[in-house]
């Protein structure tokens, strides 16, 4: 069964505050999360926590845009529930107050239902047309490509990059601090993980690119070779 995704919640807030909560939305039994945060602050970004349906929250990764005067941050988390849940997720920031915050949560079917992302890469740079964050070489041919870029402008826009499929691409148009988020996902190996950024002025961007593992196929004891039918049985 190959990796897939769906995207559960995908939002933003230009509000000034140092927590925000999301949309209530639903996970599932054996489908493990990923949630994506982008936040701006002035001189020194922040690395928020969050909480939501009573699931341990771990960081995968975060970076953010390289220099500037208002820093954007992206932060990866990632849990796996073990029962159906329901309710909102609180993004949280220890009492530092943000300009803004994005966010994508994004639940995935055929992955590892107890640790799914194998690696991760971060870079940022300032610049347009092709960006790319590089992987290592994947553990295996089955594992999928996850992929997310955030953005320092709302004028020029954030294009899925080659064989990608976007998940969502959404802004908060905030005057002092605009920011944009882009997540995108193969169901296959992609150590180039790419995004377009249009226009011809230089934009500051940070990305995130992590390998997501597959789930192991269930053997049939009684079958272990895959020979049921063969002989008519």
């Amino acid at each position: 069964m190959a990796v897939g995704q769906t995207s559960l919640v995908s939002n933003q807030s230009a509000t000034d505050a140092n927590s925000y909560t999301t949309a209530s939305f639903s996970s599932t039994a054996g489908r493990p999360i990923l949630v994506v945060v982008e936040s701006s602050k002035e001189t020194v970004s922040t690395t928020p926590t969050v909480t939501a349906h009573g699931l341990t929250w771990t960081q995968v990764a975060t970076a953010e845009t390289d220099g500037g005067t208002i820093r954007r941050r992206l932060t990866i988390f990632e849990a796996y529930p073990t029962s159906n849940g329901s309710g909102t997720m609180v993004i949280d920031f220890g009492g530092v107050t943000q300009y803004n915050c994005l966010w994508d949560i994004i639940e995935f079917t055929g992955a590892d239902t107890t640790d799914m992302t194998v690696q991760s890469a971060t870079l940022a740079g300032n610049g347009f047309g092709t960006v790319t964050v590089t992987l290592g070489a994947f553990s295996d041919a089955g594992n999928a490509t996850f992929g997310t870029f955030g953005m320092n402008n709302t004028t020029s826009t954030l294009t899925a990059g080659g064989g990608f499929t976007e998940i969502s691409n959404h802004a908060d148009t905030t005057i002092d601090a605009p920011a944009r988020l882009l997540t995108e996902f193969v169901a296959s190996n992609d150590t180039s993980v790419d995004c377009d950024i249009s226009g011809t002025t230089a934009r500051r961007w940070v990305g995130i690119a992590v390998e997501i593992k597959a789930a192991v196929a269930a053997v049939d004891v009684e079958d272990p070779f895959g020979m049921r039918g063969f002989f008519g049985a």
